[in-house]
């Protein structure tokens, strides 16, 4: 479950109208209990064996099964019950991934993912959705054997990467950990990297600054004073790159840089 104030939010596999699975909420001293919603299983999917996530008012989450292409959905519903919709359903092998048992992980816009089956190998993938629904992308797709095979649940993002388990493959058939290194395209994230990076406290610091304004203006719906600050930071790193960067990292930054620049619209 997921914790707003004091109303608690969660999933239940079956039960609801149609016995495929419910959106609830309740409150914390066990008073206030309302089924969000029920899931019609042939069109919203069914099934939502993972928790939610909460930005705003609205909460984001996974069904097992069911849905359009019948292997699954990602769906997002207002905290009230209202505005349910469905983000994506899945194809399954071998384009899409099919059947979720894990939670998504929420970075800027994008929802982040695995699926235990589907993908080229139909042993399951790690997949990414913006919030709005645009941009679906399958970003690995699990190979069996010593690659991985059928993970099953959530991710953990730290920066640009990406760790979180495969429950079969691996050198002893036991499963893995893994990790996957991403580009995000937010200054949060990029503030991560450059933190993560072992650099002279002098470039930190300079860097840190240009981003902090860039984000700073941001938050306060200013998209117009960040593109400064954002080609400030990326002429600093292309400066610096193979003195006081290694040439590896100041391409990960003016990637990252890059995608924020095109994100928030600058020139």
């Amino acid at each position: 479950m997921i914790l707003s104030g004091n109303t608690l939010y969660g999933t239940t596999f079956g039960g609801g109208s149609e016995d495929s699975g419910t959106v609830f909420a309740v409150n914390t001293d066990g008073t206030g209990f309302k089924i969000l919603h029920s899931f019609i299983v042939r069109s919203e999917g069914g099934g939502p064996e993972a928790g939610l996530i909460l930005s705003g008012n609205t909460l984001y989450g996974t069904a097992n099964r069911g849905g359009s292409l019948r292997n699954g959905t990602l769906f997002a519903v207002n905290t009230d019950g209202t505005g349910f919709t469905i983000l994506h359903s899945f194809a399954g092998f071998p384009s899409d991934g099919a059947n979720l048992y894990g939670g998504l992980i929420l970075s800027g816009n994008t929802l982040y993912g695995t699926t235990s089956a589907g993908g080229s190998s139909n042993y399951g993938t790690v997949f990414k959705l913006n919030t709005d629904s645009t941009g679906f992308t399958i970003l690995h797709s699990f190979i069996g054997g010593s690659g991985g095979a059928y993970p099953a649940a959530g991710l953990i993002l730290s920066c640009n990467t990406l760790y979180g388990t495969a429950d079969g493959g691996g050198s002893s058939g036991a499963g893995t950990v893994f990790k996957l290194d991403i580009t995000v395209g937010d200054i949060e994230s990029l503030i991560c990297l450059v933190e993560t990076f072992n650099f002279t406290e002098g470039i930190r610091s300079s860097l840190d600054t240009k981003l902090q304004h860039a984000q700073a203006a941001i938050e306060s719906g200013d998209f117009t004073s960040p593109c400064p600050n954002l080609r400030a930071f990326i002429n600093e790193v292309q400066a610096q790159a193979g003195k006081k960067i290694p040439l590896s990292q100041a391409s990960q930054l003016i990637t990252a840089a890059e995608q924020i620049k095109a994100v928030v619209g600058c020139p």
